[in-house]
Formats: C-alpha cells, structure tokens, sequence
C-alpha cells in the first residue's frame, strides 16, 4: 500500500482539479447558464450542461473520494480527517443543494428560474470555498 506522502500527492492533485473546475463552473458557467436561464434556449443549454458536466465532475469526484479516504487511512491525523470531512461536505453540498436545484431549473417556468439560478450559485459558492479551503489543507499535508 502506498504510503502517507503518496496519498498526500494525490490528495493535493485532486484538491487542485477540484479548485480548477469549481472556480470556472462558478465564474464562467453559472454565470453564463443564468444570463439565458429565462429563454428555451436557456433551459436546453441548462440539460445539457446537466448531461456534460457529469463527464468532468464524476473524475474529479471521485479522485478526491479515493484520495481521501485513502489519505486518512493511512494517516489519520486530524489534518487527514479534517480532509476528509471537506470532501464529505463537497458530496453533501453536491447531493442536498446543487442536484436538486439543477433539477428545479429544468421544471421550473420561465419567471422563477432565475430565482432558482441564484440558489444553485450560492450553492456553487460553498463548494468553491470547501475546494479551495481543501487545497489549503492537501497542501499542508504534502508538505
């Protein structure tokens, strides 16, 4: 099994993706998707969206899954834990917030999504934070 400093690499690899696309889903994507939220063109653009991401986050997700778990099972000091424990509230947020304001948007008239753009932003917004606090503390443990 690798050992401590190996999962910490991969630990801290899979912060920096995770930091990479939550910071351009959050600047760049979101903002674009709520610009046309209100048209038909808008709500197609949001299923697709929807559809695509999967394919970039499912990676990204579960590499921080295995990069954690692992890293805390080999080292289960209270920085590995507190890793893990970000990575659970990423999946959390993910699962309680983002999935069913996505799902919201889709079946939502015209006029109330960009009521509900803002709350899947917000949503984004907390990821974005536990990403980056999260590559804060890989770093600190690959060192």
């Amino acid at each position: 099994m690798p050992d401590a400093a190996w999962w910490a690499q991969l630990l801290l690899v899979a912060a920096a993706a995770h930091t990479g696309l939550e910071t351009v889903v959050h600047l760049v994507v979101y903002p674009a998707l709520a610009r046309v939220s209100g048209s038909d063109d808008g709500l197609a653009g949001h299923q697709d969206h929807m559809r695509r991401m999967s394919v970039a986050v499912a990676p990204v997700y579960g590499l921080l899954a295995v990069a954690s778990v692992g890293m805390a099972a080999v080292d289960p000091s209270p920085w590995s834990l507190a890793a893990l424990g970000l990575v659970l509230a990423t999946f959390a947020v993910t699962a309680l917030a983002a999935v069913p304001a996505h799902e919201a948007v889709l079946r939502a008239a015209a006029a109330d999504r960009p009521r509900l753009h803002r709350r899947l932003a917000r949503a984004d917004l907390a990821r974005l934070v536990l990403s980056v606090v999260l590559l804060g503390v890989a770093w600190a443990l690959a060192r």
